[in-house]
């Protein structure tokens, strides 16, 4: 990182624009919290009138003391990056270069930090309220599940568990959305490395066991209490917590498996003999016929092949991203203009003719998909390469984008170095750059 001033200074606007983003899907996620609130209210109301109040109002209480729990341990993984970044803030006036750009990469680690939590709370909020679409299409479980292995192995290797794979030796055919089955069993694994101790084992079986495709991940870490078997995979319901929250997360990995595993017609289950036996995670899901011979069972990648960039346009409604993003842009050597709404953003594409646009999704006027789709209509700008900037950054939400017509896909906070690599990369791989 260079030490000059301006650069400083531009870094430090650009963590600022982080944060602002940053609390406005806090502001969602307070929303969310509201509602269900609201909904346990309505339920403690409806439940005066029923037969066995004692017990209705057992499991009303049990249901908020697990919101409780959970909440008090999100406020602690939150203010755990907060903190660092208030202390790192409260430093940089009074120290050298040096060491301020040593803060700001404190900052920067701990935005991203909060980035990664918050966008978890936004996932498990979407899916359990189903607000999500799949798309399915018949997929080999053996594919998908190499890929989950090797999305894991790194995590695996560096927390010293060693990770056993049985995948069958042929075609195991399902109906499913291979980006949501992936994270099925990316989650199983990355929760089974989580609770295996050092030196511990992991076995990953993914096999046909008569008309149905059964995933088994099995551990020999701590095991799960019988009275928690049925409850592991509930909303506000955590594992036996230390102080030190030393794995950090939010735990809502099992939630998703259980919502995700449902959407596609199967069961999931946990099975462990008590505490200091390990665990056992089951997922099953029917088997479908093979898809035609010729028939495609996953859907085209996009047309990744490199184009030379020069001249790129951005389209922002926060002016201290956009401009933060035109400095570095221009800094890197390209040609940059920008836009703060969606109709200025088609007028600015129309007259400079970029070879590339990077567009936040949320624009006001017009958002940024309505204006993708009428860029795209007609065969129009045929050249122009379309990247979607957004804080939303789950597998339905890089659908919709290329629906819409993006050739790639950004999370905010966007790492400038990334995006200027991915730039001069020719504007292709943007999965690398993510």
């Amino acid at each position: 990182m260079s030490n000059d001033p301006d650069d400083l200074k531009a870094v430090i606007e650009d963590l600022r624009a982080r944060n602002e983003k940053l609390q406005r899907v806090n502001e969602e996620l307070c929303t969310v919290n509201a509602e269900h609130q609201r909904k346990i209210a309505e339920l403690t109301a409806w439940t005066r009138d029923v037969t066995e109040p004692g017990r209705a109002d057992e499991t009303i209480h049990e249901g908020a003391r697990r919101r409780d729990e959970f909440l008090a341990m999100l406020s602690h993984e939150l203010r755990n990056p907060l903190g660092a970044m208030v202390t790192a803030t409260s430093l940089l006036d009074a120290q050298d270069e040096a060491q301020r750009a040593r803060l700001i990469r404190v900052l920067d680690r701990q935005t991203k930090q909060m980035a990664r939590l918050l966008d978890d709370l936004l996932e498990v909020t979407r899916v359990t309220e189903n607000k999500i679409e799949l798309r399915k299409t018949v997929v080999d479980l053996r594919e998908v599940a190499a890929d989950a292995v090797e999305s894991v192995r790194t995590h695996m290797d560096t927390r010293r568990v060693e990770l056993n794979v049985d995948i069958d030796d042929g075609p195991v055919w399902v109906h499913a959305d291979a980006a949501r089955l992936q994270q099925i069993q990316s989650n199983l694994l990355s929760n089974a490395a989580k609770y295996t101790p050092a030196r511990g084992h992991v076995r990953f079986i993914a096999r046909r066991e008569g008309d149905e495709a059964v995933i088994r991940v099995q551990d020999d870490g701590p095991g799960i209490a019988r009275t928690m078997l049925d409850k592991v995979f509930d909303m506000f319901v955590q594992g036996e917590r230390t102080l030190d929250r030393a794995e950090g997360g939010l735990g809502v990995g099992l939630t998703l498996v259980r919502s995700l595993v449902g959407m596609h017609g199967g069961t999931v289950v946990a099975v462990s003999a008590g505490e200091g036996a390990g665990s056992e995670f089951v997922v099953r899901l029917p088997l479908v016929e093979a898809p035609p011979v010729g028939g495609q069972a996953s859907p085209p990648r996009r047309d990744e092949r490199p184009i030379q960039v020069s001249k790129v346009a951005v389209i922002e409604d926060n002016t201290d991203s956009r401009e933060m993003l035109c400095e570095v842009l221009l800094s890197a050597g390209f040609q940059c203009s920008s836009a703060d709404n969606g109709l200025a953003g088609l007028d600015l594409i129309e007259s400079m003719m970029p070879d590339v646009a990077l567009v936040d999704v949320g624009l006001p006027g017009i958002n940024g998909f309505e204006l993708a789709q009428r860029l795209r209509a007609g065969g129009r700008h045929p050249r122009l390469r379309l990247v979607a900037l957004t804080g939303y950054g789950q597998q339905e939400d890089r659908r919709q984008a290329a629906e819409a017509g993006y050739d790639a896909h950004f999370v905010k906070p966007i790492d400038p170095q990334h995006l200027v690599g991915f730039l001069k990369k020719g504007a292709r791989d943007p999965d690398d750059m993510n």
